[in-house]
């Protein structure tokens, strides 16, 4: 639902900082060493910048905060015991991920900026008052509530629940519910309320599966998909409401679907159009210009659509409205059945890199949940099994180019045989920075060189015993 010398961060990829921040009461800036309250205090601190994995519950960061992140963020929100908000979340041009299984909400209370850096949510809770600016986004589980702007360049939603615009209070934006340069959707719940236009792209909308609700009931309201470019539609659950009463302003001519390049696909040989009946693609022209997209009957342009997949699909490319048939082998019919759902891997994790599993249905292969497999548990393991199996007084070396912290797993494992030396060879920043190494000599108090909380920076450890040459 998260690196110089001089700031000193000893569990860089697991949690922030070595003890929990606690901040009550008046404004507080997260953005270096120096914070500021509005008692009019200055108070030095270790206020590291995130980065790496973070486990929310061990950050507590009470009423205003700006949180800084340097590096790229994973943001774990199983933990959560309460609602928990920050101000600010600014990534900058670093990748933020967010996961975990929580009933308790991540709040942001302003915006979530991430500039050249690229949002996924594949878990967790999360409620964005303000708005999100991001490079691209994927979503795959979890819940994400947007109340302000959603500009991303290409956005890929194929599961998880996405609100856009719902708490929206007063005058409705002129903005849309999700502006992008592409937007797929394969899965999940897309929600958008509140804007003068639901999915605006400047290339390509496609929508293959998911459910979306898109309800612009205003006198200002424009188009429910709009698209420069290209609307593929060959599958998923569609509801677009534009009509509004007493709508007579002639600049705003409210549309379900309109594209200005005028090529709008719909694979019909998948999917059916219930509402309106009888449509078709065309131009319906206007006091402001023309659109092109989904007609009534009588050639005025729809307000409201309604598209179901087929129940009974025979991949005839005759079927099409607009554009040309993409081809592919007869959908499959799945007799009705009872799902039986478990857990399944459908990518394993790798040292380097995060898997998934899903919660899936043996019969038919609908997922109901999806959730991460994290990278950095593979590292603990491949460590902790070649300390195991290490000859007696032997040397285990370790390369990474991902993590520069250690966890209380690996604490462990070197504590049970304290004839065992670790070199470990790294970069500053995790992901990036100077290739630095370090050796935790044979003998030495392990548990007392990590925190209280079980961790090790690596970069700690390199200024106390001093860093390989």
């Amino acid at each position: 639902m998260f690196k110089s010398s001089s700031i000193i961060n000893s569990t860089l990829k697991r949690i922030s900082t070595t003890k929990t921040l606690r901040f009550v009461g008046g404004l507080v800036i997260l953005l270096g060493i120096c914070i500021s309250l509005t008692f009019g205090l200055s108070v030095s601190a270790f206020a590291v910048p995130l980065s790496g994995y973070v486990n929310v519950e061990d950050i507590d960061i009470q009423d205003d905060a700006i949180t800084a992140v340097n590096g790229d963020l994973t943001i774990d929100i199983s933990g959560l015991t309460a609602d928990r908000t920050f101000l600010t979340i600014n990534s900058n041009e670093y990748n933020l991920t967010i996961t975990g299984n929580s009933r308790y909400k991540l709040i942001i209370t302003n915006a979530l900026i991430g500039g050249n850096g690229n949002l996924i949510v594949n878990g967790g809770n999360i409620e964005v008052n303000g708005y999100i600016n991001f490079n691209d986004f994927t979503m795959s589980g979890g819940s994400l509530d947007c109340g302000g702007s959603f500009n991303v360049s290409d956005a890929n939603i194929i599961g998880g629940e996405l609100t856009v615009g719902v708490n929206s209070n007063g005058s409705i934006p002129s903005y849309p519910g999700i502006r992008a340069t592409n937007i797929s959707v394969s899965g999940g719940n897309i929600n958008i309320r509140n804007r003068e236009t639901g999915l605006s792209v400047s290339n390509t909308i496609s929508i293959s599966g998911g459910t979306i609700g898109i309800n612009l009931q205003h006198d200002h309201s424009v188009d429910g998909l709009f698209s420069e470019n290209a609307i593929n539609i060959s599958g998923g659950n569609i509801d677009i409401v534009t009509s509004v009463e007493g709508n007579t302003n002639p600049n705003y001519v409210a549309s379900a679907i309109n594209c200005t390049a005028d090529n709008i696909s719909i694979r019909t040989d998948l999917v059916d159009i219930i509402v309106p009946e009888n449509a078709s693609i065309g131009a319906f022209y206007h006091n402001s210009g023309v659109i092109h997209g989904i007609l009534n009957s009588d050639g005025t342009i729809a307000r409201s659509v309604t598209i179901r997949p087929k129940q009974n699909t025979n991949n005839n490319p005759s079927n099409n409205i607009g554009g040309e048939d993409v081809g592919g082998a007869p959908k499959v019919q799945i007799p009705p059945h009872v799902h039986s759902y478990r857990w399944e891997v459908i990518q394993s994790p790798t040292a380097e890199s995060d898997g998934w599993e899903a919660y899936k249905c043996s019969g038919c292969g609908d997922i109901k949940e999806r959730s991460p497999l994290p990278a950095m548990s593979v590292f603990d393991e491949e460590v902790i099994a070649k300390i195991k199996k290490a000859p007696i007084g032997g040397t285990v070396k370790i390369e990474t180019t991902h993590w520069n912290s250690l966890g209380r797993s690996i604490r462990d494992a070197l504590a049970a045989r304290p004839d065992v030396t670790l070199c470990i060879s790294f970069l500053s920043e995790g992901y990036r920075g100077i290739p630095l190494k370090v050796t935790l000599p044979a003998g030495i108090d392990i548990v007392g060189l990590f925190d209280e909380n079980g961790y090790l920076g690596l970069c700690r450890a390199g200024t106390e015993l001093g860093y390989d040459q």
